[in-house]
Parts: C-alpha cells; structure tokens; sequence
C-alpha cells in the first residue's frame, strides 16, 4: 500500500513541473485534490497520478505539497480515468522495466537533450546524434515515444506501493498510456510525445 507522505513527495515532483501558461489556465494544478472518498490526484496537464483510498479527508479540499490550500475550483479530470479496452495490454516485471528506464535516462542525459524513449516491438530505446541504447522487452504492438523522466517518475512511484509488476495499457499512439500497479489502487496517465 502506497504510503499518503510518498504520493505527496512524488505530487511535488509533477507540481514542480508545470509551465507558468498552465498555472494561468489552470491555477489548482498547483495542488493535490482530495476527493471525499478518500483518492487523490494529482497533474501537471502531461500526467496524471490517482491513488485511490489513500487519506481520510472529507472536504475535498485542494493542498500543495507543501501542505498550503488552495482556494480554486480543481479541472474535471473523471473523463480521463473513463476505461475502454486497450488496443495492448502489457504486464511487466517492474524491476526490470524499471532498471531498462533507468539507464535510458541516464545514458540519455549526457546528450544534454530532452530524453525521449520510443516503444517499440521488442524494446525501449533512446537515440540522438551522438548515442543510441537499447534494452529488450516483450513485444509491444504500438510505437509510442515518451518522456523517459516522466516514464521514470511513475515507475518509482508504482515500486513505492510495493508492486512486483507494473500493467501497461496502450490505446493510441497519441493517447494517454495508462500505467497501473498489480492492485490497481495507482493509476497513472502520460500523454505520449508527437514525433511526427
């Protein structure tokens, strides 16, 4: 069970990276809601964390991570956790994708570029001009690039909850891929990057 203090240190992570033009739009992201049965969630408009039953608030208050309310209305965010069937599911052993993710964004970081990781077949992967890695997973039928950081994130957040394996659900190239722990108490979306 993942612990309320670690969604919190984590929410501060995607809090932390909103851009100013999303704060304007949207001053509440700034925030964690709480909803009255007990989930809460969080998102900087490219993500977003839901844990469910992981407080026991009732007044759907809106809190940063550094514990302060927040006085505006949260976005209506229920469409995106609305379930169709995934065009692929996939369920991996988080340790390894995990590891896989870590050295991507490692390596990719001497780059000195935005890591973006692609999906694709049998592998995660990063390339630029001046290197390339590759690491061998079971088969994925999509072709999906990511931001390996935020990919990163919600893996740590999903070992957090003390789960063993980690459900990816693909739907769209450019769509949201949904990622879960083995409980489904942690859901989490990440908007895909457009390379093309």
């Amino acid at each position: 069970m993942l612990a309320y203090e670690t969604f919190m240190k984590h929410a501060a992570k995607v809090t932390k990276s909103i851009k100013e033009s999303v704060k304007e739009k949207n001053p509440a992201l700034i925030g964690v809601k709480h909803f009255a049965n007990g989930d809460a969630v969080v998102s900087d408009a490219i993500r977003i964390y839901l844990a469910k039953r992981i407080h026991d608030r009732t007044d759907e208050a809106i809190i940063t991570p550094d514990g302060k309310k927040v006085k505006t209305a949260y976005p209506d965010i229920s469409r995106f956790f609305r379930e169709d069937e995934p065009g692929q599911e996939v369920k991996l052993d988080l340790p390894e994708i995990l590891t896989a993710t870590d050295i991507i964004y490692s390596v990719g970081r001497l780059a000195k570029e935005l890591v973006i990781c692609e999906l694709k077949e049998d592998h995660i992967r990063f390339v630029s001009h001046e290197l390339k890695i590759f690491y061998s997973l079971p088969i994925f039928q999509f072709n999906v690039y990511m931001n390996v950081e935020y990919l990163l994130d919600a893996l740590k957040l999903i070992k957090a909850s003390n789960s063993k394996t980690v459900v990816l659900k693909f739907y769209d190239r450019l769509k949201p891929l949904r990622i879960e722990n083995e409980d489904g108490s942690l859901l989490i979306l990440i908007l895909p990057i457009r390379m093309y």
